[in-house]
């Protein structure tokens, strides 16, 4: 059965994020989000599998961001609302959380045998290099304010330089303070998305769109 929605509708953004849908797959697992494809709900997704089912779901697949190309020009046209699901929940001093603490999934610390760090991985796991397009979220949402926010966040991992591998950034912290680095001691993605974001959100001085 077709639903319809007319323009009173999908024209107010607090319509369409007001409505949503769910599909569910008879095994624990859904799919889920609002007529727009926006998510605004932590269980939203279009591929929450149930690993044990019923439980011990995981997120596959969160969402497709829609982009409009004409010649050269690239438009993004999705967007997502996530009210406090980033801080104070999921961020730390170097990186963010891949669940927040209050989930009963989550899982503190990596350690153990390789099933034990596996099951931690993406279960409260903080991962460096999400500190990178969280500050360029940051700067380009709120601004001069945000470029502030950020700053604040340099210390401790210009701390961390000098406590693991030596002028790096490691792959992963454990999700628990005081967050101990654990993983590949030199992460280049780690490096190369925090440095990036440091001076082209934070500095300012990144290439410019005529560049």
């Amino acid at each position: 059965m077709a639903i319809a929605f007319d323009h009173s509708v999908t024209q107010n953004l607090g319509e369409v994020i007001g409505r949503e849908w769910l599909e569910t797959n008879g095994l624990g697992g859904w799919a889920s989000s609002t007529i727009a494809n926006i998510h605004t709900r932590r269980y939203h997704g279009l591929l929450v599998a149930a690993t044990q089912p019923p439980v011990g779901r995981v997120v596959l697949l969160s969402k497709l961001d829609e982009t409009l190309m004409r010649g050269e020009i690239r438009r993004a046209v999705g967007s997502n609302v996530y009210p406090g699901a980033v801080h104070p929940h999921l961020l730390t001093p170097v990186g963010l959380r891949s669940l927040a603490p209050h989930d009963p999934a989550f899982n503190p610390t990596y350690q153990g045998n390789a099933y034990q760090r596996d099951a931690a991985y993406h279960q409260g796991t903080v991962w460096a290099w999400l500190l990178g397009p969280y500050l360029t979220a940051l700067v380009k949402v709120r601004g001069k304010t945000g470029r502030k926010q950020g700053l604040k966040l340099v210390p401790a991992v210009q701390d961390h330089l000098s406590t693991s591998g030596i002028g790096q950034i490691s792959e992963i912290f454990d999700g628990d303070p005081p967050h101990a680095p654990r993983g590949c001691m030199a992460q280049a993605w780690s490096v190369a998305e925090i440095a990036r974001a440091y001076v082209e959100d934070l500095l300012g001085a990144g290439p410019s769109d005529e560049d």
